[in-house]
This record gives structure tokens, sequence and C-alpha cells, in this order.
């Protein structure tokens, strides 16, 4: 994980200001993906809950891993945190092939992920929701193992 300043996080880039306190925070990436045996759907977040990436569907192959893959090189390895539900064995190939990439992977337990979804009070179940639940299932889970996102600095 990387310390920002929280005054500067989009530049990412140290704000000092004479006489006050720094805040800073860790800034982590959650990536839902809904598995299905041939089309998958994923959704990115951040520690706040904001959307950086809407859900979009890629197929299970070598190549549509790469388009998926496209969508958040752009961030650190350690940043990045993926998570999919335990679904038969249609997981492995994706989570074989990042894992071997060196991303941080979770798998879920749908049990876990269709109670959280079930605190909406909207029951609306499609596979772009799916992967947005998931990724917030993460995002709300790290947030309280790993709390506090946010501390001071003298």
């Amino acid at each position: 994980m990387y310390f920002y300043v929280l005054q500067d996080y989009e530049n990412r880039s140290p704000v000092t200001r004479q006489g006050s306190r720094k805040v800073v925070f860790f800034m982590t990436y959650y990536i839902g993906v809904d598995i299905a045996k041939f089309v998958h759907y994923a959704c990115i977040i951040d520690h706040l809950g904001e959307v950086h990436q809407t859900s979009f569907p890629f197929d299970n192959s070598a190549d549509r891993f790469q388009l998926f893959l496209s969508k958040f090189s752009s961030y650190d390895k350690g940043d990045v945190v993926i998570g999919f539900e335990s679904t038969a064995h249609y997981h492995e190939n994706l989570f074989n092939f990042l894992s071997g990439l060196g991303f941080h992977c979770e798998l879920i337990n749908p049990i876990l992920t269709k109670r959280f979804r079930s605190l909406n009070i909207r029951d609306v179940k499609t596979d772009s929701t799916d992967a947005f639940t998931i990724a917030t299932f993460l995002a709300f889970n790290h947030h309280k193992e790993n709390n506090p996102p946010s501390m001071s600095v003298n």
C-alpha cells in the first residue's frame, strides 16, 4: 500500500502547509468480477466507493483477459484487489492468469455476496449489478479489516 496526501490525491503529490497536519490515506481499487461460463462482467471502484469503470463484459478467453487487464493496467498492483465468487471451476482460468501476474485475488463465498446484496432495498440481480456488488463487498470488508483508511502525520 502507498500513502498519499489527502489534499492532493488526484496528482498523487505531497502537499505541505506550514503549521498544519497532513492527512494521508490508502488508495485502493476494488475490482468485482461476476464469473460465468462464457462471459464475465467486471466493475472497478475505489476505497471511497466511487466507480472508476462501470460494469463491462469480457469473454472467458486469454485474449479477452488482456482486454480486462487493460482496464486497470495503469494502477499499481499493490493498489488492486480483485474478487470473484467461487462458481464451480469457471473462475480458475482468470484466477490463475491474474495471480500469475502478481495481482491480489480473493474468492468470495456466493452466500456472503447474496446476503450483502439483500441489504439493498431494491432486489436487482443482473451480471452488471453482481460485479458492482462484489466490488462493494470487497471494499466494505477491506475497510473493516484495514481500518484506519486515514491517519494523521505530523
